[in-house]
């Protein structure tokens, strides 16, 4: 992404130290009309939770939902073929 984007939006906020920044960067992009682009050609590695415990904590649960609740219901992008959207909270990891 370019840095004036990352700048603009205030990039990773601190309120989400170890889940759901990358999520929240990309909801805050989408909030200012841009676009979050992929190609399927690439090939990404992400070692997630290696140099920390693997757990959702609450606070951060409630938090990424009172931030972005409506765009996650509401989100444009779900393809109802992939599977039948989730029931009760969103982002039910547990």
């Amino acid at each position: 992404m370019r840095a004036d984007v990352f700048a603009r939006v205030g990039g990773f906020s601190e309120l989400f130290p170890l889940n759901f920044n990358d999520v929240d960067l990309c909801l805050k992009i989408r909030a200012e009309g841009l676009r979050i682009v992929y190609t399927p050609w690439s090939t990404l590695y992400h070692y997630e939770s290696q140099t920390r415990v693997p757990k959702v904590g609450e606070v951060e649960m409630q938090r990424i939902q009172r931030r972005w609740l409506y765009q996650l219901e509401t989100d444009p992008y779900w393809n109802e073929m992939l599977r039948p959207r989730p029931h009760g909270p969103v982002l039910n990891l547990g």
